[in-house]
């Protein structure tokens, strides 16, 4: 390990979503003796090569994208200081890939794959955390799913800023480390939906763009744009229907323009 081995005893205990804190000590002990500790630039892979990785965050905040075979992406998951962090091969999944990458400047623990399953197997408490664990992040996964699924574009752009919001300790800004086009890739969409929405949230003061950050100038009305559950468009009692998202319509009026020109035909030579 390229820490000390106390070093990371004393930070994942004062981590309690990290659960080591809940192991027993021989297993515990077990667990870190063969795990590394490196740190990994803004930007970077989280974990080299392919296989079968898992660890922990122990600073920064990484991004779990999920990518399509024509390039597209999604982020799925966030994971901040004390959170498990994974990549696992599963065959007949070729079609899909996660990738893990490092938001900001990152350190990270990583298990041996075998030593955990190991553990699993010989040892009911570390099993019982794992299922717990594993239950916890499938309930925020469908949560993630039905956000993405659901909600306006305006929302979702919402809640991936709230989700990488820091306070800077120097100005106390509350900030999120992104830049519009990492925002759009996150969200699945294009760079010129995602500035459209940002020029508005701007106009409104509720958020400043700087070149490799987006300034969250006024935190609760952000807020207040994921706070309600998206409501289906449906006629009101006045016959008129609800007013969509504007970026919704953008975003449909982009997409539509793609596939014209990609179904064009070519003139004959």
């Amino acid at each position: 390990m390229e820490a000390s081995h106390p070093e990371v005893v004393r930070d994942l205990l004062e981590m309690p979503e990290s659960f080591v804190h809940r192991l027993r000590p021989d297993t515990r002990d077990r667990l870190l003796d063969v795990a590394r500790t490196r740190r990994v630039p803004a930007g970077e892979a989280i974990f080299s090569g392919s296989g079968q990785h898992l660890g922990f965050v122990l600073e920064g905040t990484a991004r779990s994208d999920l990518v399509a075979p024509t390039g597209r992406r999604i982020t799925v998951r966030y994971v901040r200081r004390g959170s498990m962090i994974g990549a696992w091969a599963v065959a007949g999944d070729g079609d899909l890939s996660v990738v893990n990458r490092a938001v900001t400047n990152c350190a990270v623990i990583e298990f041996d794959v075998e030593t955990v399953a190991g553990l699993i197997r010989s040892d009911p408490g570390m099993a019982l955390t794992f299922v717990e664990y594993l239950t916890a992040r499938l309930q925020a996964t469908y949560q993630a799913l039905a956000a993405s699924a659901f909600g306006t574009m305006t929302q979702r752009i919402a809640r991936h800023l709230l989700e990488l919001a820091e306070e800077d300790p120097e100005d106390g800004r509350v900030v999120a480390a992104i830049t519009q086009q990492q925002l759009a890739d996150g969200i699945g969409t294009s760079r010129e939906v995602v500035a459209r929405t940002l020029r508005r949230l701007r106009s409104d003061g509720t958020v400043r763009t700087h070149s490799r950050e987006i300034e969250i100038s006024n935190p609760a009305a952000l807020a207040s744009l994921v706070s309600s559950w998206p409501r289906p468009t449906r006629s009101r009692p006045s016959g008129r229907p609800d007013d969509p998202d504007p970026a919704d319509q953008e975003e449909e009026s982009v997409l539509r323009r793609r596939s014209y020109s990609s179904s064009s035909i070519s003139p004959r030579a």
